[in-house]
């Protein structure tokens, strides 16, 4: 965040603040988990770094069209568990119904969410098998032909 007034803290930040974050995934059979972890840096604060936003999460397609999420999700000494359903109308919309639940007394008791996402068409990848290598016929080989009647012993009628 870029400072903006240091003699009305309220209505901006005295100093910079910077947050960086990483994750792993991996996908079973059984469904998808994710663990990330986030460093914050605050300029003003006394302590200029601190663990940031930090989850535990699982994802599963029960069809193509729903999905449910559960996760724990928190920050420094708050942690919350997320349950969600996700209902995908199309390829780039879904609605979400989303339920957070406070873990900690310092995590908000409770926090219902209902949304509809919007997502960025990308390109779709080629069909599954468009870039393959044309197989090999039986009978023929695989380099140019040779016209019968060479003196090469590998001509093909």
């Amino acid at each position: 965040m870029i400072p903006h007034d240091k003699d009305e803290v309220l209505i901006g930040t005295p100093g910079w603040e910077f947050k960086l974050g990483t994750g792993l995934v991996k996908g079973f059979g059984w469904g998808t988990l994710t663990a990330r972890v986030a460093v914050d840096y605050s300029e003003a604060s006394s302590s200029h770094f601190d663990l940031g936003e930090y989850a535990v999460e699982y994802l599963k397609r029960l069809s193509p069209r729903f999905r449910i999420y559960v996760g724990l999700e928190g920050t420094q000494d708050e942690l919350s568990l997320i349950t969600e359903v996700q209902w995908h109308l199309g390829r780039n919309v879904f609605v979400r119904l989303n339920n957070g639940l406070g873990l900690t007394s310092k995590a908000t008791d409770w926090t219902p969410e209902v949304g509809i996402l919007f997502t960025l068409p990308t390109r779709r990848s080629p069909a599954r098998g468009a870039l393959r290598r044309p197989r090999r016929q039986a009978g023929r080989a695989l380099s140019s032909p040779v016209p019968c009647g060479s003196s090469r012993p590998t001509c093909r009628t």
